[in-house]
């Protein structure tokens, strides 16, 4: 294994760690209330879960339909798909009552 790797599997397995301790701890500190604290921990851990799978979910959106486009020295695309239509991009030039001279 390479170095990034052992890095990543060693702060997941501490993290799983330290959430395994914490977890222990509030069941053991709050015991006659265990049902209660059962499903705020499966609660926290589920809402968790889901917006790490959300997010991966939009990143692999944002991926896999974004295309770039080279852009030719006037700034157009140079490579179009068959049925897209050409959009000049005009640059602005600036309006002469916004050139102060001294």
């Amino acid at each position: 294994m390479n170095g990034e790797r052992k890095a990543v599997l060693f702060t997941v397995g501490f993290n799983v760690f330290c959430l395994t301790v914490v977890a222990v701890l509030v069941f053991a500190s709050l015991w006659p209330q265990r049902q209660v604290v059962a499903w705020v921990l499966l609660v926290v851990f589920g809402s968790l879960a889901l917006i790490l799978i959300a997010s991966k979910v939009d990143e692999m959106s944002i991926c896999h339909h974004y295309e770039e486009k080279p852009l030719g020295q006037e700034g157009n695309p140079t490579h179009l798909k068959s049925g897209e239509q050409v959009y000049e991009r005009q640059s602005l030039q600036p309006k002469e009552s916004y050139i102060y001279e001294r």
